[in-house]
């Protein structure tokens, strides 16, 4: 209040204890105020520990739910790997066992060509012995059983045929060669051969037919493989040397 209206009189300043009166209402209301203030404080309070406590409960039961969810998700992924790996793997065994049994049947296979393979080669070394005898056998035939070719030079003054025809030749005669002159006449007469000759080309012709029958037995004695080697046609073949 100002002092200049403390000694003018001024009829405001009488009615000071009603203010002083009403300030001090208004402090008390204020103080109420301020107890009620520090209530709601209190109450405030306890609501953010009790919002905090609900929201944690929250929390908490979100994270168990997430916590169980993962837990879930765990199991199901879980057994969903362990049913492709059981399925792989029951599809490997199956490809195993049908190699096994390929193999098996490919063992069994090469074990009955092996066998068949050495019955062969046994086949093949028994024929090749036997061509290598055969060669052998053919390469060193046996003088008993072939029967070869008998040249031998005779020496004559005369030869007497008892029957002669134009057509007949030298070869016909069993001749291989003639050396020397041959003069060849018919002989006029009976057509026989001379007493004085006979006897002699009969004992000859005798001998010659043992010597030729004797082979001939000989031959028919000997195995038909040696008569095949001996070409057809071959005939006992003299050389007649004739002197003049």
């Amino acid at each position: 209040m100002p002092i200049r209206g403390i000694f003018t009189g001024n009829s405001k300043h009488d009615d000071i204890p009603q203010r002083i009166h009403s300030l001090e209402s208004e402090v008390k209301r204020i103080n109420s105020l301020d107890v009620t203030m520090k209530r709601f404080k209190a109450i405030e309070g306890r609501l953010h520990s009790m919002l905090n406590n609900q929201t944690s409960g929250v929390k908490r039961s979100a994270e168990r739910k997430s916590a169980h969810e993962s837990q879930d998700l765990h199991k199901d992924l879980l057994k969903q790997v362990k049913s492709m790996i059981s399925f792989e793997v029951a599809q490997h065994i199956r490809k195993w066992d049908n190699q096994y049994a390929q193999l098996q049947t490919l063992e069994k296979e090469v074990m009955f060509l092996k066998e068949e393979l050495l019955r062969e080669k046994n086949r093949i070394e028994s024929i090749t012995e036997e061509l290598v005898n055969l060669k052998n056998q053919t390469a060193q035939p046996s003088d008993s059983n072939e029967s070869q070719v008998v040249y031998q030079d005779i020496t004559i003054e005369r030869m007497m045929i008892d029957k002669y025809e134009m057509n007949n030749t030298i070869p016909h005669l069993g001749v291989k060669n003639l050396s020397g002159f041959l003069n060849i006449g018919a002989t006029y007469g009976k057509g026989m051969i001379p007493e004085d000759l006979a006897e002699d080309f009969l004992e000859g012709m005798t001998g010659f037919k043992k010597r030729k029958e004797e082979e001939e037995e000989e031959e028919v004695s000997s195995d038909d493989n040696q008569d095949d080697q001996q070409p057809d046609g071959e005939e006992e073949i003299t050389e007649i040397v004739i002197d003049d």
